[in-house]
C-alpha cells in the first residue's frame, strides 16, 4: 500500500509494522521448528525402512504448501 498523503507515519503505525515484522520473524522461527521436529518424529515413530519414504512424502507436502502460498501471494500482487 502507497502512502500518497505527505503526512509523516505515527507512532502507532510504526508500532503495528515493528509488531508484524516481530510476528514474522517469530513465525519463521517456529516454522523451522516445527519442520525439524516433524523429521525426528518420523525418525522416532517409523520402522527404518520407512523413514525415506515418508520423508519423501512429507517434504513433497511441504513443497507443494509452499509453492500454493507463493502462488496465492504472486496472484494477489
Amino acid at each position: 500500500m502507497i502512502d500518497t498523503t505527505d503526512e509523516k507515519p505515527t507512532m502507532e503505525e510504526y508500532f503495528k509494522r515493528g509488531a508484524f515484522i516481530i510476528a514474522m520473524l517469530l513465525l519463521f522461527v517456529a516454522t523451522f521448528q516445527l519442520y525439524f521436529s516433524m523429521e525426528n518424529i518420523i525418525e522416532t515413530w517409523l520402522e527404518h525402512e520407512y523413514i525415506s519414504i515418508f520423508r519423501a512424502f512429507y517434504n513433497l507436502g511441504v513443497l507443494l504448501i509452499c509453492v500454493y502460498l507463493i502462488k496465492l501471494y504472486i496472484v494477489k500482487r
